[in-house]
């Protein structure tokens, strides 16, 4: 610890708290909110100086709070980030707990932590008893179409409310894999101001909707050979990425197997659903494949899966390979 640390200092930067723990379940949104604290926090150009980032299962306390209670160099705060701070042993906790007390004013120390907030880890329930913690989950896809607008717009352009949610049917609701898409999106549209449902038709429409369709066809026909093959084909993307997508694809489904039963016109149907009408007839091609309890019983499957993504349960290698042999087998025959 650095005896010279005036703990009780006055940043110009008063606006930031002396500490931040950050978790939830969208890692861009932490990403994102990280980064944003350590702008506010540091001057221009004096990064190198008054930054330095740990890892909560590597890092002691010792090395971590050293850091924290160092003075900052040209600068009126200094920033201390701990990724993976939800493997900090319990062990390890109390100074930490004992620090949240009394934090030292020059230093924004920001905590991160992918996943639901731990609330019996004593770290977490000291930062949410201080007013330190901040939960940042996935958005829905409303929230998602309203964050693309003003991204859009920081960027000097206008997304139609209509695109903004088309972008977000065609992405899913991974803020990481929207702002990839909206960044291509800004790159493709040029000197353009104004984007509508064209510009994302012809620059994202490929991204999600095609790999979603043609695993849940070949799982509608009960054709594991191809479904493998459409899930070796996306192997380079997340496993929680390609189980959301398909996830979604099963849920929408599921929906229009319900409303089908009701007179509803194919605009209201295809709102209901949260996709764009020229998606209907070939969502209602894959669902005419399915019964209702077969698409009840992929969704319990599915949550099976993305717990056992979530939690390790077991091998991310076989997980999904696992979900699509008993999808298509014997688990899901017609009545």
């Amino acid at each position: 610890m650095s005896a010279n640390a005036p703990k009780n200092a006055k940043p110009k930067t008063a606006r930031l708290k002396p500490v931040y723990y950050l978790s939830g379940t969208d890692d861009m949104l932490i990403e994102l909110e990280a980064a944003r604290l350590t702008a506010a926090a540091l001057n221009p150009g004096m990064e190198a100086f008054n930054y330095e980032a740990f890892d909560g299962k590597s890092s002691s306390a010792a090395q971590v709070l050293n850091a924290a209670y160092t003075l900052p160099a040209f600068s009126d705060m200094r920033v201390v980030a701990v990724k993976a701070a939800d493997a900090i042993k319990e062990t390890e906790a109390s100074p930490y707990v004992d620090y949240l007390k009394d934090p030292c004013a020059t230093t924004c120390l920001i905590f991160t932590a992918v996943g639901k907030a731990n609330d019996k880890s004593k770290l977490v329930q000291a930062a949410a008893n201080t007013g330190y913690l901040k939960i940042m989950n996935r958005m829905n896809e409303d929230k998602l179409a309203v964050w693309a607008v003003n991204e859009a717009a920081k960027q000097g352009k206008k997304l139609s409310e209509a695109a903004a949610k088309l972008l977000i049917t065609v992405t899913g609701t991974r803020l990481r894999d929207v702002k990839g898409e909206l960044d291509k999106l800004m790159l493709y549209a040029g000197d353009k101001t104004t984007l509508d449902e064209k510009d994302i038709d012809e620059c994202c429409s490929d991204c999600k909707e095609e790999s979603g369709f043609a695993l849940t066809d070949a799982i509608s026909e009960k054709d594991v050979r191809r479904a493998l093959a459409v899930f070796k084909k996306s192997a380079d993307e997340e496993p929680l990425k390609l189980l959301g997508s398909a996830a979604r694809q099963i849920r929408i489904l599921l929906k229009l197997k319900a409303l089908s039963k009701r007179r509803v016109s194919s605009n209201e149907l295809a709102k209901a659903c949260g996709i764009q009408p020229f998606l209907l007839s070939k969502y209602n091609l894959s669902a005419a494949r399915f019964t209702e309890r077969e698409l009840i019983t992929a969704v319990g499957r599915l949550r099976a899966a993305d717990t056992d993504l979530k939690t390790g349960r077991a091998p991310q290698t076989i997980v999904l390979p696992r979900l699509i042999m008993e999808l298509c087998g014997g688990g899901m025959k017609r009545r």
